[in-house]
């Protein structure tokens, strides 16, 4: 059961870490848009 129980919370915490990740590289990619237009329109 303890191995069954290690192996979840290992699981769980991959996913968790590879949903920020995502989250985190999504977020720099609409910065990066939001500076490109933004620089546009100033230009």
């Amino acid at each position: 059961v303890n191995r069954i129980g290690i192996k979840l919370k290992i699981c769980l915490v991959t996913f968790i870490l590879f949903f920020i990740l995502v989250i985190t590289a999504e977020a720099v990619k609409g910065d990066k848009r939001e500076s490109k237009t933004f620089s546009l329109k100033n230009g």
